[in-house]
């Protein structure tokens, strides 16, 4: 035990680092997709024996959420039941009664009556729970921890019949469950395998002829966009070459062009874009020659170099002592001086909640800027309402951290 625990401590800790760095999920999203009773009889109308309510079906209200069909099929809900009857009919099982007060706390704990829910005290106690982001998945481990109550009660079961008629009981038990989950051909999503694989392959063997630090493929818009992020990375786990496409559950911000195929917009953004969030690219700072690789329409495989867009200067609106402001495209930018008088090499854009801040806004207008303590104040005035704010902007990130609101005749 002493082992396994260090063992998942070692896989949990860069989770938690990654909860440390980007924050967990807000809590009321949390509990809107936690488990509703009525999911557990909410299912795909594909299965052969359908559940209780399919979306089509089930009353909206019920319902709330990310991935709340959580139907385990009726096979699994009638053994559930027989091992319940099985306790009462074997008292002393002790191992049935265990396991099921587990089952009855884990559903108790994960499921939302209306927002309502003990889920609350278990992102407490539970590491890495406050970051779920389809948390009806903790149905998952509710039905594997029915497995043992099943196996136990199972025990009791047994007929005393000729062994032809044993197997025949075994056999007919067994399908049942198979035909309690089986699905009706074309229901599920489904690809053709050997098409994914031969993209793959295509891929890979381009990208080990190159000298490629790090690519983007650059999927052609007739297929999901998520389909191609993770094809790209099978072929990262084959060529060992980083790629810069993913996929995955939290995206760095709405920016993120993760349904744009260009790999020039994905280079640019990473370059560009990316320093305005709390995500960081080791490709993007270690890796300097960054490919991207695509597929024709005759299936065959090129590559081109990323070719960094000349920077545009930003227009200066503001000069003042050691600093300066800068509008470009509708953003504001600044270029601050060190003590040398040398000013730094690039402008750095003003982010505030991920976004640029308008160089346009309304009646507003930048009146000052000045250093003090490391940090940079900027004052925003509308000179009609002759009220202004103050901003608080750190200067190495451009990253908005706070204002003053200043009002005519408050002190």
């Amino acid at each position: 035990m002493i082992i396994a625990g260090l063992i998942n401590l070692y896989i949990y800790l860069p989770y938690l680092q990654t909860l440390k760095t980007f924050g967990s999920r807000p809590i009321d999203i949390i509990i809107n997709n936690l488990p509703k009773p009525a999911g557990w009889l909410l299912g795909n109308d594909w299965l052969l024996l359908p559940p209780a309510w399919t979306h089509q079906t089930v009353n909206p209200n019920w319902i709330s959420g990310h991935e709340q069909d959580i139907f385990p099929g009726w096979g699994l809900l009638i053994l559930l039941m027989a091992a319940v009857l099985t306790l009462f009919k074997k008292q002393k099982n002790a191992g049935i009664q265990n396991w099921l007060i587990v089952i009855t706390l884990m559903i108790l704990l994960t499921l939302s009556f209306n927002g309502e829910t003990g889920w609350l005290v278990m992102m407490k106690l539970l590491p890495g729970s406050g970051s779920l982001r389809a948390s009806s998945r903790v149905a998952m481990m509710i039905i594997l921890f029915s497995a043992p109550c099943i196996a136990i009660a199972a025990e009791n079961w047994k007929l005393n019949l000729r062994k032809l008629w044993n197997a025949t009981c075994e056999v007919t038990a067994l399908s049942a469950s198979f035909v309690s989950i089986w699905a009706i051909p074309g229901g599920q999503h489904q690809f053709p395998y050997k098409e994914w694989e031969n993209e793959v392959t295509l891929l890979s063997n381009e990208l080990k002829d190159t000298d490629c630090d790090v690519f983007w493929y650059e999927w052609r818009k007739n297929q999901p966009p998520f389909r191609a992020h993770v094809i790209a990375m099978h072929a990262q786990s084959r060529t060992n070459i980083p790629t810069a496409n993913g996929y995955s559950g939290q995206f760095p911000s709405d920016d993120w062009p993760f349904t744009n195929s260009s790999g020039q917009n994905a280079f640019s953004w990473l370059s560009e874009e990316l320093a305005g969030t709390n995500h960081s690219s080791k490709e993007m700072s270690l890796y300097p020659k960054r490919c991207i690789i695509s597929i024709d329409k005759k299936n065959a495989a090129s590559i081109q170099h990323y070719k960094k867009p000349e920077k545009q200067v930003p227009l200066t609106i503001l000069d003042r002592q050691n600093v300066k402001i800068g509008e470009y495209r509708n953003a504001l930018y600044i270029l601050v001086q060190d003590n040398k008088n040398n000013s730094r090499t690039a402008w750095v854009r003003l982010i505030r909640d991920g976004s640029s801040i308008p160089s346009r806004r309304g009646k507003y207008q930048i009146t000052d800027a000045i250093i003090e303590d490391g940090m940079l104040y900027i004052t925003d005035t509308n000179r009609a309402a002759s009220d202004k704010y103050v901003w608080e902007i750190n200067i190495e990130t451009g990253i908005f951290e706070g204002q003053v609101h200043i009002i005519p005749g408050n002190r």
